[in-house]
């Protein structure tokens, strides 16, 4: 819940910045903002629901293991067959959805791949391992399976082939 405020503020911040570089009006104004807003953030959702779906029905645990209870199953199917983290291009189009509202470049081409980095070097380096050690040899082989973060196009495949 704190990342959503700081995200905003960091989206009005990005908003002065294009003020002081006269980048406020590069990109569309109302009313198409506000709908690209809507289109990336409601797809954004969409991914974030579909994969969260899969840890609380098929892994019966909650998607922030220091909130809820963590699944109690590995969960290797539906997105999580695609890649290990599917959440991340939920959140990242939620995060470009902001950027639109703002109407801030800034905040698009500068801060927001500075948040897709930090957010992955924080998967790689400390859900990685605590997953790891949650998990054990189950996970290792799932790690050697299946891409850390952009999906093989086998993989998108064989969940097309499921349906």
């Amino acid at each position: 819940p704190i990342l959503i405020p700081i995200t905003i503020v960091l989206a009005l911040l990005g908003r002065y910045l294009d003020g002081l570089l006269g980048w406020s009006s590069l990109l569309p104004a109302w009313p198409l903002n506000l709908v690209l807003f809507a289109l990336f953030t409601a797809a954004g959702l969409l991914i974030m629901w579909w994969c969260y779906s899969y840890l609380v029905l098929v892994g019966q645990g909650g998607p922030a293991p220091l909130v809820a209870k963590p699944p109690r199953r590995l969960v290797l199917e539906g997105p999580y067959g695609l890649t290990r983290h599917p959440s991340i291009p939920g959140k990242l189009l939620g995060v470009i959805g902001l950027g639109f509202l703002m109407r801030s470049p800034f905040f698009l081409l500068i801060i927001v791949p500075l948040l897709l980095a930090g957010s992955l070097v924080e998967k790689y380096f400390f859900m990685e391992r605590r997953e790891q050690k949650y998990w054990g040899e189950p996970y290792d082989r799932y790690r050697e399976q299946v891409p850390f973060f952009i999906p093989r196009a086998s993989g998108i495949a064989r969940l097309l082939r499921k349906r």
